[in-house]
């Protein structure tokens, strides 16, 4: 039990030092992972047209796993924008984890609206 204990004190701690890595690196803005959007919110706020190809990951919410897009700017930083789906998200959705994903839809802040979403290839 103690060895558990410890085990997910050095997981949650490796966790917290990569976040505030990155974060004050600047090129990804996981400590807003948390944070989510209201499918009404996003449709009226539509600011930019989206495309970008990159990788599909999840991260954990209160309300379940947001799916994100981490991908390349022009600069050659890594960025990640949330997903959101305003109908529903593709079926077997979950299995793409790590794939590499074409992302076709609108900007609001550090989510995307997802009109079209392609599956390229795997991890």
């Amino acid at each position: 039990m103690g060895r558990l204990l410890f085990f997910l004190c050095i997981v949650a701690l490796f966790g917290y030092a990569m976040t505030t890595l990155t974060i004050s690196r600047g090129n990804v803005a996981v400590a807003s992972a948390a944070q989510g959007v209201s499918v009404l919110d996003a449709v009226t706020a539509i600011s930019a047209d989206f495309t970008e190809t990159g990788t599909l990951v999840f991260y954990p919410n209160n309300t379940g796993p947001v799916p994100y897009l981490f991908y390349q700017n022009p600069n050659g930083s890594t960025v990640a924008k949330a997903l959101v789906f305003p109908y529903s998200s593709p079926n077997d959705f979950s299995s793409w984890v790590g794939a590499q994903i074409s992302v076709t839809g609108h900007v609001n802040s550090e989510h995307v609206i997802v009109s079209t979403i392609t599956y390229l290839s795997a991890p």
